[in-house]
């Protein structure tokens, strides 16, 4: 069995280890005692001068067997290059396993989707796996890999940066930045909307790197840096504000270069683009972006005009969040709608980061909703947003979301709308002097099936 210590995934206690991670460590074990045991190969203790020659023919040929064979063999390997660091200068080595991967995997894309799943759980991976995910990608990516710019998605949908220590901020920064360089190698010459999704990204990347830098320094004190002197810690602090400067530069000319060059591209972001967007050009603590999210804004007409695009609104929110609110919304029983839902949004109270934020989680049902026009749901979900009994930040997150959906989607408006949400946006406003009431009416104007 695949424990917190032996797999390639963090274990909370109580958690059920994850069923495609339990797969793949049983198909890595078949294969290890079939091939590699007998030639006493020890991938934990990679050395070049086994037999990896014969290895690779002997996987080879058990592959030839079938088809469940060669998804065995694709699944093992991708475990063990994720569970494992091999020797990528020698021969044979690290890209000989790779090579024989992609041929095993050509006519069944078993490959794609494991790391799709694996994508999917990037908070959860260890810390060790997180860097060799990253490099197996680039090297996937350098050699064309169909659908590497899928799993790219997926990370960007799932990445969020750890502040819990100092050296898991500053491992995290590397990870953000092979996650920019990834994205650039195989961004650039696709046009398949992936270029609307990472300006989305970027604009809340740029959010996230505010927040950390703001958070990091009193993690760096809460443990004692980890229990190093006084100089070690200066020179901790130096190197993640140093790293800290040059991602944020190397986001933001991503962004940049984004919208400058693929402009036509970036506004098939529509409605979410224009929302991330807005909230970085409110935010006083991100001006990297300042003057690049406010000429995204000032394309507001533009982008409100777009078709709505799925992908882009999903990429508010993270892959598991998805799930849930898609079930309670199109598939929970109709009874049981309105409890699930408000247990979601209390629920999400809790999380304080600026990605997945719960005023993304409300555009996302708000967006929803107005798609498939589920007016009895609709009026739970406003009931429940100013509700909020001792759930202040809900109500919070639900006007922000409102104004901004009534300031640019209702048909018609006043000006007061945006002007209250940009107020909102700004540090200095009072949440509480909007009327809940207030925004309640104006969004029955955006949605007249939830009259009373």
């Amino acid at each position: 069995m695949v424990t917190a210590s032996s797999g390639i995934f963090f274990l909370q206690p109580l958690d059920c280890p994850d069923k495609v991670e339990q797969a793949a460590a049983n198909s890595w074990q078949a294969i290890k005692s079939t091939v590699l045991d007998p030639l006493q190969i020890d991938f934990e203790r990679f050395s070049q001068a086994s037999a990896h020659a014969l290895a690779l023919t002997n996987l080879a040929w058990f592959a030839a067997e079938g088809e469940q064979r060669q998804k065995s063999v694709c699944v093992a390997l991708l475990y063990a290059l994720l569970l494992y660091d091999l020797e990528r200068e020698g021969v044979p080595g690290y890209y000989d396993y790779l090579c024989l991967l992609r041929s095993l995997d050509q006519a069944h894309g078993t490959a794609e989707r494991t790391l799709a799943s694996f994508a999917t759980k990037w908070r959860h991976l260890t810390w060790e796996a997180k860097p060799r995910l990253l490099a197996l990608l680039q090297d996937m990516a350098d050699a064309r890999w169909g659908k590497v710019s899928h799993l790219v998605m997926i990370l960007q949908r799932e990445f969020v940066l750890e502040c819990d220590t100092p050296e898991d901020f500053l491992d995290s920064l590397e990870h953000l930045r092979s996650l920019v360089e990834l994205t650039k190698l195989v961004i650039v010459p696709s046009t398949e909307g992936l270029i609307p999704r990472t300006l989305i990204w970027t604009c809340y990347m740029a959010q996230e790197l505010s927040y950390a830098a703001s958070v990091w320094p009193s993690a760096a004190a809460t443990t004692g840096t980890a229990g190093v002197g006084h100089s070690d810690s200066e020179s901790a602090a130096a190197a993640a504000a140093a790293s800290l400067e040059e991602v944020t530069a190397a986001l933001r000319d991503l962004a940049r270069a984004l919208w400058e060059e693929h402009r036509d591209h970036c506004l098939e972001g529509g409605v979410p683009l224009l929302w991330a967007a807005t909230r970085v050009h409110n935010n006083d603590d991100v001006p990297a972006f300042k003057e690049l999210a406010k000429s995204i804004a000032e394309a507001d007409v533009q982008l409100v005009e777009q078709a709505s695009n799925q992908v882009c609104v999903d990429h508010l929110l993270f892959g598991e969040e998805q799930e849930q609110v898609r079930f309670i919304v199109d598939d929970a029983a109709k009874q049981r709608r309105s409890q699930m839902l408000s247990w979601y949004l209390h629920k999400k109270s809790g999380w304080l980061r600026p990605r997945g934020s719960l005023a993304d989680s409300v555009l996302w049902l708000l967006l929803r909703f107005i798609e498939i026009g589920s007016g009895d749901l609709r009026l739970d979900f406003w009931e429940q947003c100013w509700s909020g009994e001792g759930h202040r930040q809900l109500a919070e997150a639900s006007i922000v979301a409102i104004l901004f959906a009534v300031a640019h989607l209702a048909p018609r408006h006043d000006s007061w709308p945006k002007r209250l949400f940009d107020a909102l946006l700004n540090p200095t406003a009072d949440p509480e002097h909007v009327k809940q009431r207030q925004a309640f009416e104006a969004s029955k104007q955006l949605l007249p099936k939830a009259q009373r």
